[in-house]
């Protein structure tokens, strides 16, 4: 079965040659995603990084076999993760600065 999807792992290996990059999952399982020259020179900045890749995927008995990638995701776990701090660095300050983002979104539960 063929569908595309996004997955994320760790970037592992990288294959000039062949034009592939080696990805061990979450889920410990490891893929081999076909990418063209411009993604294995970006990715090749993130070696050993978590990634987020974007294609088609085949799979066989619920696993992924194989990817092709057509976007890198701009996904990056080292990033901010707190929404209210991202807006008070955009400028909204203001309107964030008292506020705890997991004490408000357990509140509106």
């Amino acid at each position: 079965m063929k569908y595309t999807t996004t997955v994320y792992g760790e970037l592992l290996d990288i294959d000039g040659e062949n034009l592939n990059v080696h990805l061990k999952l979450n889920n410990g399982d490891k893929i081999i995603c076909r990418v063209n020259k411009k993604m294995a020179m970006e990715l090749g900045k993130r070696l050993y990084m978590e990634v987020g890749l974007i294609g088609t995927v085949t799979e066989e008995n619920s696993k992924i076999k194989e990817m092709k990638v057509t976007e890198i995701s701009l996904y990056n776990p080292d990033k901010e993760k707190d929404p209210f701090a991202l807006l008070r660095k955009a400028g909204a300050g203001k309107y964030f600065e008292k506020i705890d983002a997991i004490k408000y979104t357990q509140a509106i539960r």
